[in-house]
């Protein structure tokens, strides 16, 4: 049996349409998604409070509030930056 392809990081050379379905994927490893999942979350869980301590310090750059970081945002973010050839994109949410 085949060894599954690992998942593509760069989608440059890739049509827009393929782009827009997906660049900015990112392996599910916790559930196995194909497609990312949408993460409703509006906060996360800290493995102790140095972690809290060092996500909202800045010095780990871990998900720490979903208007600040969300799995969900940052492969919209990726996929926006690869179909308009920019280096990076930024999405918000409001009315949380």
């Amino acid at each position: 049996m085949a060894e599954p392809a690992e998942p593509h990081r760069d989608w440059d050379g890739f049509g827009f349409a393929t782009r827009q379905v997906h660049a900015g994927e990112v392996e599910d490893l916790t559930h196995g998604s194909r497609v990312t999942p949408v993460h409703l979350s509006a906060a996360y869980r800290f493995a102790s409070f140095q972690e809290a301590t060092d996500r909202f310090g800045g010095s780990d750059l871990g998900h720490l509030y979903s208007r600040n970081l969300n799995p969900t945002n940052q492969v919209a973010e990726a996929r926006l930056a690869s179909l308009e050839g920019g280096t990076g994109a930024l999405v918000v949410g409001s009315g949380q």
